[in-house]
């Protein structure tokens, strides 16, 4: 036997209490290290899953670079290509809504209306594309 490795058993040997020690702190370690690396990947995880369900899971995007709008003869090109599965368009913005029935306005003077954030997608497609559960 090497000299050191018989140095190294007598001073474990030599010290139960130093090596029981030794090996709860290095078990604490690797545990304390297994868990972090869980958490992290739970954490990213979790944060990729949220983005997929905010703007859709997709491999490409097509996006006006004014934030304008394209021609639907695109999105035919985009479906004809061979490696496309399935494409879909999207239009997104803002729309006010007044309305019909009574008054114009409340008693404080406000006019009555709601500017809600509007999506516009194709319905026959709307299962595969859906961005919310």
């Amino acid at each position: 036997m090497p000299p050191a490795w018989r140095l190294a058993r007598t001073a474990l040997w030599g010290r139960p209490g130093r090596t029981a020690l030794l090996l709860f702190a290095t078990t604490l370690a690797a545990a304390l290290v297994a868990a972090v690396a869980c958490s992290i990947a739970s954490a990213r995880d979790s944060v990729a899953a949220g983005f997929g369900r905010f703007i859709g899971n997709a491999d490409a995007r097509i996006i006006h670079p004014a934030g304008g709008r394209f021609d639907e003869s695109l999105l035919q090109l985009v479906r004809a290509w061979p490696e496309v599965a399935a494409a879909t368009g999207r239009l997104g913005g803002s729309l006010t809504l007044v309305p019909a029935d009574g008054p114009p306005c409340r008693p404080d003077g406000t006019a009555r209306r709601a500017t809600p954030q509007v999506v516009g997608v194709d319905f026959d497609l709307l299962p595969r594309f859906r961005r919310l559960e």
